[in-house]
């Protein structure tokens, strides 16, 4: 455990020492890592709308898709309804008829 916080104090030791000797160089370092921090921002930001962007664009392929499955099920809802109201008709006709003929035919 020393031995480690030996290696840390010297490291600082060293760093604080090389920091007298040429403060410009330690200002430098930090504008070097602001200018990583700013271009690491702008990155993730471009990143993020990428990302919004194409979250949209499948939102409103979701709703074409939807608009489109609606349409087509009520087009088919009313050829079913249509359909159905036809085979009713169907039967009807079919039960007068055959009312007529047991009315018309004797046993």
């Amino acid at each position: 455990m020393a031995a480690i916080e030996s290696y840390y104090t010297e490291k600082l030791r060293d760093f604080y020492i090389s920091r007298k000797r040429d403060p410009s160089r330690s200002k430098s370092q930090l504008g070097n890592i602001e200018n990583q921090n700013v271009n690491a921002l702008m990155h993730k930001n471009e990143l993020m709308n990428i990302l919004s962007d194409a979250v949209e664009d499948v939102k409103k392929q979701i709703m074409r898709r939807r608009v489109k499955q609606e349409a087509m099920y009520s087009s088919r809802k009313k050829s079913i309804d249509h359909e159905v109201a036809e085979q009713a008709s169907f039967e009807e006709t079919m039960l007068k008829l055959v009312d007529y003929a047991k009315s018309k035919i004797k046993y």
